[in-house]
């Protein structure tokens, strides 16, 4: 998988995040927002406690619709996007708010990957 942001979210400082925001918002601008194509939308959860409580799931959205989609989903420290090389899905990682889980610090990490149908 490449990342398509400049760098992940998660290493970003003040200024960097602000630059990293900007990537999304123009992304999901340029190429996602009035897209009507439709997509498969795999939402997988990568965090410990997340993969032990919730499975696997899928859904049929317009590529348009993604933004609001994404907003149901606790993204509190942010998101990156990827592309996937082998299938060119588009990935996106959600970082939601942190919680402890067997003596762990983690945060709640969801993945959404759009196939285009």
């Amino acid at each position: 998988m490449i990342l398509l942001n400049t760098k992940s979210i998660l290493q970003c400082d003040e200024e960097e995040t602000e630059i990293h925001n900007n990537e999304i918002e123009m992304l999901f601008e340029q190429h996602l927002s009035s897209n009507p194509n439709l997509c498969q939308v795999t939402i997988s959860y990568l965090d410990p406690h997340q993969k032990e409580t919730k499975s696997e799931t899928t859904q049929v959205i317009n590529l348009y619709e993604l933004d609001d989609f994404v907003q149901k989903y606790d993204i509190k420290n942010g998101m990156n996007i990827l592309l996937d090389t082998n299938n060119y899905d588009i990935i996106l990682h959600l970082y939601g708010q942190g919680y402890w889980f067997n003596n762990d610090a983690n945060l709640v990490t969801t993945q959404l990957r759009i196939t285009k149908l």
